[in-house]
């Protein structure tokens, strides 16, 4: 199958598990915006309420731009590293690029993104924090953000199929990951070495791209885009490597 037609079968399958996770459901898209702002509330009441952190703006505002990248990555991960044992009934009948359903998982919570910028401004208005629009630099951390979480679910998902227990170990590890990722806080709370996470200089990044924050340096960035598209290389290759074996254990 060639690019052109392998990227029409990603369009139509990322469309189809957009009908799938919404059909027949009270809140319809609604639920796109649940996990940010019921996160974001959490993190008032823990952080700001009891915690006493000051970030100098108003807290809300600072959580949720931060929590709308995380939910990206997140939830990109989580959908990617599930979806190819979802399809693996018809990964066992039909000849298809089935890389094609980890990067449709990753792809969804574009949708997610869409409906929190819609209420972002909503929330600036009640707020009135200092807000600005750097939309290059808002670009570069949403595609930093679908390299990373692409690759990393990519790479998941294939190793999900021979090793169940990822599935279980991965909604975890996204816990622990956020709590070491400035969503909540700034990043001078973190270790030096914390700071070369990835998703630290993309959330950061993203946040101060529509708030007058402080952004990441260059060198950051840099360091940020070389792991990542490392990373979407590493899980291409690696479930291109296996992907073969599949059938095998559907």
């Amino acid at each position: 199958m060639n690019l052109a037609a392998t990227a029409h079968l990603l369009f139509e399958w990322t469309k189809r598990d957009f009908r799938i996770r919404y059909t027949q459901t009270l809140l319809g898209s609604m639920w796109a915006l649940i996990q940010p702002i019921a996160l974001t509330a959490a993190f008032v009441f823990l952080f700001r309420r009891v915690a006493g952190i000051d970030v100098g703006i108003p807290y809300a505002s600072f959580v949720f731009s931060g929590m709308l990248v995380w939910t990206l990555f997140s939830a990109g991960v989580s959908n990617a590293n599930s979806a190819m044992l979802g399809s693996m009934h018809v990964a066992a009948k039909a000849n298809y690029p089935r890389v094609v359903a980890p990067l449709s998982g990753a792809l969804l919570p574009l949708v997610d993104l869409a409906a929190g910028l819609v209420l972002l401004p909503i929330l600036f208005v009640v707020q009135d924090p200092p807000a600005r629009l750097l939309p290059l630099q808002f670009l570069a951390a949403a595609i930093g953000t679908l390299l990373l979480s692409s690759g990393l679910g990519t790479l998941l998902a294939a190793l999900t199929v021979f090793v169940r227990d990822i599935r279980n170990i991965v909604p975890l590890a996204m816990q622990l990951f956020l709590l070491v990722t400035p969503v909540g806080y700034a990043s001078p709370r973190l270790p030096d070495w914390l700071r070369h996470n990835p998703m630290a200089t993309f959330v950061e990044g993203f946040r101060s791209s529509v708030l007058d924050v402080p952004g990441p340096p260059l060198s950051r960035w840099l360091t940020a885009f070389a792991i990542s598209v490392l990373m979407f290389v590493l899980g291409l290759w690696y479930f291109h490597r296996v992907e073969r074996r599949f059938p095998d254990v559907a």
